[in-house]
């Protein structure tokens, strides 16, 4: 029920806390409260946005190969769940750089912005390997990351615009740190096509 609780109220803390408050009313003459609370939260888990909801999914990748295209798949699931795990799994156990990134932002954690912010922070830890307790997005990248220092670019934005108040143009921006198809290529192809 411990572990329910924890990856509901991440998401969404006031309905979650309104499922647990729910299930503790006696309306059912339930005898395991336990039991009904932890159906409540699983239930609104499942309700609760996925990877695919906030835009971190990466593009279709297309294949003639059979052997291939189970393969992507796979792959691509793969991606979604671990883009759906790591917010989840970085608010519920708060290491010490999201209680820095806090102090940085000024955010609530309560706040949307603070979720949003902190499922791009830890994605951008994921996918650069930052292992650094201490710094939320580690050190400054080489001058040849540009890939990185532009992601780390937009992320220092957004942690100054929700310091000094000021809305930001696109918080939920797709794909901070999800590899995407190149732009000459939008859907490419994988293995041999005529």
């Amino acid at each position: 029920m411990v572990a329910a609780w924890r990856r509901t109220a991440v998401v969404d803390h006031p309905r979650a806390e309104r499922a647990l408050v729910g299930g503790l009313k006696p309306t059912s003459g339930a005898r395991d409260v336990a039991a009904v609370v932890h159906s409540r939260l699983q239930t609104l888990q499942k309700q609760l946005p996925t990877a695919a909801a906030t835009g971190y999914v990466p593009g279709t990748v297309s294949t003639d190969r059979e052997d291939l295209h189970e393969l992507l798949n796979d792959v691509q699931q793969r991606i979604t769940e671990r883009i759906s795990a790591i917010p989840v799994h970085t608010l519920a156990n708060e290491p010490d750089w999201v209680r820095q990134l806090r102090s940085q932002s000024g955010l609530q954690a309560n706040d949307d912005r603070w979720k949003d912010l902190v499922r791009d922070v830890a994605g951008y830890r994921d996918r650069w390997d930052i292992d650094n307790p201490s710094m939320p997005l580690g050190p400054p990248p080489n001058a040849t990351d540009w890939q990185q220092a532009m992601q780390r670019t937009r992320i220092e934005a957004r942690i100054v615009a929700a310091r000094s108040g000021t809305p930001t143009a696109n918080p939920s921006e797709p794909s901070l740190f999800v590899p995407t198809a190149t732009p000459h290529s939008p859907l490419p192809t994988v293995g041999p096509s005529l």
